[in-house]
């Protein structure tokens, strides 16, 4: 955008060959913005829309959808960049028309991490991202969400990929991964013990409706 300042920008390309990007807004512009070009490079927007009109929002991702639309998450604050957000999407229509604003998740998510998103295949998405452990927010926690075409969602929070208060968990930005029978939802995150000073990598695996397959600690 001409005279426009930002950073963190994530893109992704439609079934048409046009080309979406999204970034985190700078100065007056305090929200996450999108643009979209022509697969020429013309950009189809008169100027960048924000996603937000009010709070601050940010760390914009997207996936296509089939109908040459797609969606876009982002972090939704009512206080200034530090502030704990909660996650919203819209998803736009192949004309770029947006639909309403969604709650991905009630759980909070701090201003250290950036949720990332991938297409569940039907033209909804799965999100992995880190949160407060809902029994104790003294411990950090990974959760999944799917979010569906109709905009439903597994439950108001998500998925936990484990059970209980005696670890910590990250994804430090790592999206999940739908293996090849678009049937399973894997999720990556690092466990360490409650001073973070002894860690490892576990895996957690879903199903389409959100039930752990690995057991409520992961393998």
């Amino acid at each position: 955008t001409p005279g426009g300042t930002g950073i963190a920008p994530v893109l992704t390309a439609l079934s048409d060959d046009r080309v979406v990007v999204a970034w985190n807004g700078q100065g007056d512009a305090n929200s996450a913005l999108l643009q979209v070009y022509s697969a020429a490079g013309e950009p189809l927007l008169t100027e960048a829309l924000a996603l937000t009109t009010t709070g601050t929002s940010g760390r914009p991702d997207l996936v296509p959808t089939s109908d040459g639309g797609f969606w876009v998450s982002y972090v939704h604050q009512t206080g200034n960049f530090m502030s704990p957000g909660t996650i919203k999407a819209k998803r736009f229509s192949a004309e770029l028309e947006a639909g309403p604003e969604l709650f991905v998740s009630a759980n909070t998510v701090t201003a250290w991490y950036s949720p990332r998103i991938v297409s569940d295949g039907m033209d909804g998405f799965y999100i992995g991202f880190n949160t407060g452990n809902v029994a104790n927010q003294n411990m950090t926690d990974v959760c999944v969400q799917r979010m569906r075409a109709s905009g439903v969602t597994w439950s108001t929070n998500g998925v936990m990929v484990e059970q209980g208060v005696t670890t910590h968990r990250f994804n430090t930005g790592a999206q999940p991964t739908v293996l090849s029978d678009g049937a399973t939802v894997v999720m990556a995150y690092q466990v360490t013990n409650s001073s973070q000073g002894l860690g490892g990598l576990s895996i957690q695996a879903f199903d389409t409706s959100g039930g752990p397959l690995l057991g409520s600690t992961g393998a």
